[in-house]
């Protein structure tokens, strides 16, 4: 069970601190290109606080963002489910892969032609 952690210290220890805001934005609704994220994804899989950074994403709900390697929709219903539930998974295993197969598998591509090399 993933509890909420009231320290945010990990954040000072995240490889996308200091990073530009933007590049973590995601669009109203995810398209198939939308979950293509190269540059993101390589620095989230290398992150020291990668899982810390997926429970407290799932917990606190966060939607129109990527953390730990998961496009979280703005809006979305079903889709904004999955990618909470995969947050979830990778809090808890740490296989950021996995995750993203579970999140995805709708869109209809193998994960490794979408930007999870």
């Amino acid at each position: 069970m993933l509890t909420y952690r009231t320290s945010q210290e990990w954040r000072t220890r995240a490889a996308c601190r200091g990073t530009d805001p933007a590049l973590w934005d995601t669009p109203t609704h995810l398209k198939h290109d939308d979950i293509a994220i190269p540059e993101q994804l390589a620095m989230c899989k290398g992150c020291p606080v990668l899982r810390e950074c997926a429970a407290d994403s799932a917990l606190a709900r966060d939607s129109g963002t990527i953390r730990a390697g998961i496009p979280v929709a703005a809006t979305g219903g079903v889709g904004r489910l999955r990618s909470w539930k995969a947050l979830s998974m990778i809090a808890t295993t740490g296989d950021v892969d996995a995750a993203r197969e579970y999140a995805f598998a709708d869109y209809g591509v193998a994960m490794a032609g979408a930007g999870n090399e």
